[in-house]
């Protein structure tokens, strides 16, 4: 959806008493620059009366809303909102006071301006709410929690819920007759394919864990409240503003679950959170790709963190989620940056990640990533954009590490032709759903060529071809995908038209042809003169002498 047509209401409680180091009319000034389609209102102890919230809710009809206010109360708020109607897929919530409260006095311009950066960083992202405004509610899980208060105050209401299931864009899916990557990786088997070759989601077996959103080489399958593009314009935000006040920023991709303990340990120490540490909450770490690992660090972040508890039950998605974070930093290590500052950190006591921030922070900030342009954004498929961000990291062209293991299932493959079999009949160019061969004619002969850098691996060319005369290898080669030039596969020569002489038809099919009509029982092939007539002639009717009668009836 549009800015212009996208109404976004903003919540702000002041909660004066507790957030000292946060200068609230300095804060009004930063936000004038949000433009009219944000609506703000400051609210004093917005959680003593959270009734407040659809008072002023009433005099307009917000599309989309951000609050900033207690973690504490992060549930009643949003409720509140709920209650008018709003899907709370289109909420976001930034916890000031448990972010803010314990920053000394003295930084009170700098909270106060890491705090309009995570809103303006907010709004960007609530700019783009059409995934998630398509999504309906259906009926709680069982297991799903609801508190008493809520349940009382609108039974029917609460019985009905919003979930980010991910969703299958159509247009961009190149459906399972290509490619299965997402139904192989998905833990759960909760993803199938139609007749049509459409994806299908089982709403009642996903978990929404995203590893099918992160492994689709396409892009196609998206998150609703956390889509490709919102997360890009959230990280973007907040790296390319207020670089002055904060020139050195960390990047967090955190769960709901974890930011919420993170939250309430700090208020527990006493303590906050560094000031260049910017949390970005995911519904869940699964849909992390390398694509957004090295875009984070493109747009000019000193390092990314990515925090997860380990436990009795190891999530569904850390083995995922391991590969991701490894790839990224080869894919960095490869163009000749040492000890990329891309962090995987896995612990189990709260407590001690909490206090090993600031080493982090520290090693992050000895970090020195030169690239040709910070401003610039990423745009087109996720291939695109991975083309894009790997090229503004080479340095002087220079590719230390080519091949590198990127694990299964790997969306790269170079195609191997079996020269003998292959009769360039040109079904692989035509059916291949990312355009990687091109099919070139000249004089007298006709050329098949491949471009590794669009090619995704789905092995649909392999398994249509009708001679089996393609095999697929796969490999990641840095190189070969920022070169966009074709390399030739084969190259036959044209059998030219016994009448007009004109170039129509490969020798290989000719090869072909002849074999089927011996199979057919004819012992002389080479007396078929009509196999050497083009199209054009052939259609005049005009039989060689020498055609058995037989034959021609047949």
């Amino acid at each position: 959806m549009s800015a212009s047509t996208n109404v976004i209401g903003l919540l702000i409680c002041r909660c004066s008493r507790d957030v000292k180091s946060v200068d609230y009319n300095l804060l009004n000034e930063y936000l004038k620059n949000l433009g009219t389609i944000v609506s703000v209102f400051f609210l004093e102890d917005l959680c003593k009366d959270p009734s407040i919230i659809r008072e002023r809710l009433r005099l307009f009809k917000p599309q989309s809303m951000l609050v900033v206010g207690c973690m504490e109360y992060r549930d009643v708020l949003i409720n509140e909102i709920e209650s008018i109607g709003l899907n709370p897929l289109l909420i976001e919530f930034i916890p000031h006071k448990e972010l803010f409260s314990e920053f000394p006095r003295d930084s009170k311009l700098q909270a106060t301006g890491k705090l309009t950066v995570m809103i303006y960083s907010s709004v960007e992202k609530l700019k783009f709410i059409e995934l998630a405004r398509r999504v309906e509610p259906r009926r709680a899980r069982a297991s799903l929690k609801i508190s008493r208060r809520s349940l009382f105050r609108s039974l029917p209401q609460f019985l009905m819920v919003y979930e980010p299931t991910p969703v299958v864009e159509r247009d961009k899916c190149i459906g399972t007759t290509a490619c299965s990557f997402c139904m192989t990786v998905c833990p759960r088997r909760a993803l199938s394919g139609s007749e049509d070759g459409r994806v299908l989601v089982d709403v009642d077996k996903c978990s929404i864990c995203g590893v099918c959103a992160s492994i689709c080489p396409t892009g196609a399958i998206q998150i609703p409240n956390a889509t490709d593009e919102q997360i890009d314009a959230q990280v973007k935000s907040i790296l390319q503003n207020f670089t002055g006040e904060i020139p050195n920023k960390i990047v967090m991709f955190i769960d709901p679950t974890l930011y919420r303990e993170i939250l309430e340990e700090l208020i527990k120490m006493k303590a906050s959170l560094l000031l260049e540490l910017f949390p970005i909450e995911l519904p869940t770490l699964g849909l992390i790709s390398e694509n957004l690992l090295l875009s984070t660090i493109a747009y000019g972040a000193r390092g990314v963190i990515v925090p997860f508890v380990l436990g009795e039950d190891v999530s569904e998605y850390l083995d995922v989620l391991r590969r991701k974070t490894v790839i990224a930093r080869k894919i960095l290590e490869s163009l000749g940056y040492s000890n990329p500052p891309i962090y995987l950190l896995e612990f189990r006591e709260l407590e001690s990640f909490i206090r090993s921030l600031e080493n982090l922070r520290n090693e992050c900030l000895k970090n020195q990533f030169t690239i040709k342009n910070m401003c610039k954004s990423y745009s087109g498929d996720r291939r695109t954009k991975l083309i894009s961000i790997v090229k503004d990291f080479v340095k002087d062209g220079k590719i230390v590490v080519d091949v590198l293991d990127y694990g299964e299932p790997c969306p790269f493959a170079e195609v191997i032709i079996d020269r003998e079999l292959c009769t360039l009949c040109g079904l692989c160019y035509e059916k291949c759903p990312t355009k990687s061969f091109t099919l070139t004619k000249d004089v007298d002969m006709l050329h098949l060529a491949f471009i590794y850098q669009k090619c995704l691996g789905c092995n649909l060319c392999a398994s249509i071809c009708p001679e089996k005369a393609i095999t697929l290898k796969r490999y990641f080669s840095v190189s070969r995908l920022l070169d966009d030039n074709p390399s030739i596969l084969i190259s036959q020569e044209l059998v030219k038209c016994s009448r007009c002489s004109k170039p129509f038809i490969t020798k290989g099919k000719l090869r072909k042809l002849e074999k089927i009509y011996s199979g057919l029982g004819v012992e002389d092939t080479s007396k078929l003169q009509s196999l050497k007539l083009c199209p054009e002639c052939r259609r005049s009717k005009i039989v060689p002498a020498e055609y058995d009668k037989w034959f021609i009836y047949r």
